[in-house]
C-alpha cells in the first residue's frame, strides 16, 4: 500500500481508508495532472496543481456518475454547477481531506446523496452574501422546500392551498431560474445556492 501512496497523491490515511474499504483500484488513468482511481464501485478523481474536472469528465464521461468523489484544490460555484449536470455529486476540497471525510463522502456515493466539504461550503456563503446567486421569491422558497421533503406535486398543492396547475409553474418557473431540468437538480441547486435553510448532509435524492 505505502508504494501506492504517491500514485494517489492522497494523505496515507486516506489511501488506507480506500485500500481497505474498496480493495486495490481495478485502473488509474491520467489525464493531463489529473489521477482518476477506478475502484470496485467507486470513483475517486483527484484534480491537484490547476487541472481541469470539467474537461476531463467532458472528454470522459463514463467516470463522471453519482459514484465519483472528485478531490479538487479549488472550486467555484459556477464549476460545480456544471459538474452537477454530469450528475457528480461528491465534491472534497483539498484541505479538507482527511480519512473520516472521504469515509463520509463514499458513504454519500452509495446512497445517492449529496456531500459537499466545508470549504467549498464556505465559498457558496460567500458568494451568497455578495449577490451573486440567484434569489427566489417567498412562495418558490416554499415550494422548493417541500419539493426536498419528498412531497408529490398534489401533496404541496394541498400544503400550499394552490392547485396543481399552480406548483406546477412554480416547478418551471425555478427550473428556468436555477436552470436545471428535474426535481433532483432543483434540489442540488437550492442547496448548493443556499436556498433550503435546512440542509441536510445526507439528502435523500428525489426520483425524476
Amino acid at each position: 500500500m505505502n508504494s501506492l501512496t504517491p500514485l494517489y497523491n492522497l494523505p496515507p490515511e486516506c489511501t488506507a481508508f480506500l485500500c481497505k474499504t474498496f480493495g486495490e483500484p481495478v485502473a488509474i488513468k491520467k489525464h493531463s495532472t489529473i489521477r482518476v482511481l477506478i475502484f470496485d464501485g467507486i470513483t475517486v478523481i483527484i484534480s491537484k496543481n490547476g487541472g481541469d474536472p470539467i474537461k476531463l469528465v467532458s472528454e470522459m464521461p463514463a467516470i463522471a456518475n453519482s459514484r465519483t468523489i472528485l478531490i479538487v484544490d479549488k472550486l467555484s460555484p459556477i464549476s460545480i454547477r456544471r459538474l452537477l449536470q454530469y450528475n457528480l455529486l461528491c465534491f472534497i476540497d483539498s484541505d479538507d481531506l482527511t480519512a473520516q471525510v472521504l469515509e463520509t463522502a463514499s458513504k454519500a456515493c452509495f446512497t445517492e446523496n449529496l456531500f459537499i466539504s466545508k470549504t467549498i461550503l464556505h465559498v457558496y456563503k460567500n458568494t451568497a452574501r455578495s449577490g451573486k446567486i440567484v434569489t427566489l421569491s417567498k412562495r418558490e422558497l416554499e415550494v422548493i422546500r417541500l419539493i426536498s421533503e419528498e412531497l408529490t406535486t398534489k401533496e404541496i398543492a394541498s400544503e400550499l392551498f394552490l392547485s396543481k396547475r399552480t406548483v406546477d409553474t412554480h416547478r418551471q418557473n425555478l427550473m428556468k431560474k436555477l436552470n436545471v431540468r428535474n426535481n433532483i437538480g432543483l434540489v442540488k441547486a437550492a442547496i448548493l445556492n443556499n436556498l433550503v435553510y435546512h440542509y441536510i448532509l445526507f439528502l435523500t435524492m428525489l426520483t425524476v
